[in-house]
């Protein structure tokens, strides 16, 4: 049985969480929102994330990222060929990972082949999703960890727990950012002023709606509350995020401020992958773990670039209120209040 994550896991996770929703409300967001969105606590970062874990659309025991797992349906409670609640037949050893038209051993007689029809209609996981991609080794370790037999309810937890670990280091690996120095345009005549400039220009054009500017609020709302206009939001939230990182590899860069320009564009890279996932999360309900997991190295490599550039700007002088630069700065300083 696919169990949920420990409370360790969910407390790391949490305090992940929280790094990116007080980077992304507080000052990652552009223009004139940029610091008007609230920080958030870690009690309802932490809450979020148990109610993610623990979302059962239909009551049924288990949880719905977890039934992608078997291909039991999340809106109906009883989608196996037992007759029983699907949490129920988890919790008694007698789901098996999704079929994939594999042959599987029967508890009762012989050897059967086994389909999604089996599983109450349910369609595999999208082809090439993080949820796939953990379904098939788990399928794979499943039938050879069983040679041939039933296996326990027990044996399984052990073998999705030991995989958990490896799928959370697969997929941070497979969201982040393949940008690399190559990808940054470089000029010596550029100044650090103009440069922030530039950086500026790029937030600014990015800005988002007031109301797309609480990350935390439109995840509860979307994942626990079902809000479709939550779900907009944080689409909004996400392509700003991609934009940013997108406009930013047109920017020219003075030599010194090549790596921190490219923390900049990693950052808000990831963020955006990440983000983008979260909000179609039905789609890849494994991958959102994995996304969480990105969030606050993501969120550390812009807080660090906006700082590594801000002490560049501030060599020259205090830079005046509303010229280039004082933007950049006030984001840093911001980060030390938080």
């Amino acid at each position: 049985m696919f169990t949920k994550p420990s409370e360790r896991t969910l407390r790391i996770s949490a305090a992940s969480f929280l790094a990116l929703l007080m980077v992304s409300a507080a000052y990652l967001l552009s223009g004139p929102n940029f610091l008007t969105s609230r920080s958030v606590s870690a009690e309802t970062t932490d809450a979020l994330l148990k109610a993610y874990a623990s979302k059962d659309t239909d009551g049924d025991g288990l949880p719905d990222w977890e039934e992608a797992l078997y291909g039991t349906d999340p809106n109906k409670a009883i989608s196996n060929s037992f007759g029983i609640p699907d949490g129920q037949a988890a919790q008694e050893g007698k789901l098996t990972p999704n079929a994939l038209a594999t042959q599987l051993p029967s508890a009762d007689q012989g050897t059967t082949t086994l389909t999604d029809a089996d599983f109450g209609g349910t369609p595999a996981p999208a082809a090439g999703s993080i949820t796939e991609q953990f379904s098939r080794e788990f399928f794979q370790q499943f039938v050879a960890a069983s040679n041939g037999q039933p296996m326990d309810a027990a044996t399984q937890t052990a073998l999705v727990q030991k995989l958990m670990s490896e799928f959370t280091q697969k997929s941070a690996a497979a969201l982040s950012s393949q940008y690399t120095l190559v990808s940054i345009h470089t000029d010596p005549s550029v100044s650090v002023s103009a440069y922030a400039a530039q950086v500026e220009g790029v937030i600014l054009a990015n800005d988002v709606p007031s109301d797309a500017n609480q990350p935390l609020d439109i995840m509860q709302s979307l994942m626990e509350k079902n809000d479709e206009s939550a779900r907009a939001k944080l689409k909004t939230l996400g392509d700003s995020y991609g934009s940013i990182s997108q406009a930013l590899l047109s920017v020219h860069v003075p030599p010194s401020l090549a790596t921190q320009h490219l923390a900049l564009i990693q950052g808000f890279d990831e963020l955006h992958k990440a983000t983008a996932m979260t909000a179609a999360y039905e789609k890849d309900p494994l991958g959102v773990m994995g996304a969480i997991s990105m969030f606050q190295p993501s969120s550390q490599k812009i807080v660090g670039a906006f700082k590594s550039i801000a002490t560049a700007i501030l060599a020259t002088g205090e830079p005046a209120a509303g010229a280039p630069g004082s933007m950049i700065v006030s984001i840093a300083r911001s980060t030390e209040t938080q």
